[in-house]
Parts: C-alpha cells; structure tokens; sequence
C-alpha cells in the first residue's frame, strides 16, 4: 500500500511517493511516471524512510500529462495507480 502526490507550481514538478513495503532480499524499489505503454521516466529510487519507503522527486520538466505511477522491483509492478 501507497500514496504518491504530484504537483506543478512555479515552474517545479515534484512527485512523493511514501508506501509500506517490505525489504526486499535483492534490488532496490525503482519508480516510474507513466504516460502511455510506450512512453515512461524512471523518477528514482526508494529510499528506506521510518515506516516504510519513501521517493521525492523534482524536475523543471512538466510531467502532469503523465497520468499513472509505478513502483516496481526488478521487471514485476509491486504498486501502481492513476493520478
């Protein structure tokens, strides 16, 4: 389980991602934006926070027509969802 936030102001997309998930024995959980099948941005790496892990992420870039998020681990979707 998750929650992932993402804004445009003052010309700064940020994106948070905070889930509880568990360690995972090998890898690291990557994040990606997602704008159609073909179309995806790795936004970085989860980084182990109290209580689970966490992602912040900034561009300069305008990702909010990229309309879904995931979390994944290796090739497998471990999380995803709309905005």
């Amino acid at each position: 389980m998750g929650v992932a936030t993402r804004k445009f102001a003052s010309g700064v997309f940020s994106q948070m991602i905070i889930a509880d998930l568990p360690q995972p024995e090998s890898g690291n959980y990557q994040a990606w934006l997602v704008k159609d099948d073909i179309t995806k941005i790795s936004t970085g790496t989860l980084k182990l926070a109290k209580g689970g892990y966490l992602l912040e992420f900034t561009s300069n870039t305008n990702y909010s027509d990229y309309k879904k998020v995931e979390v994944k681990l290796g090739e497998n979707i471990i999380l995803s969802g709309s905005f």
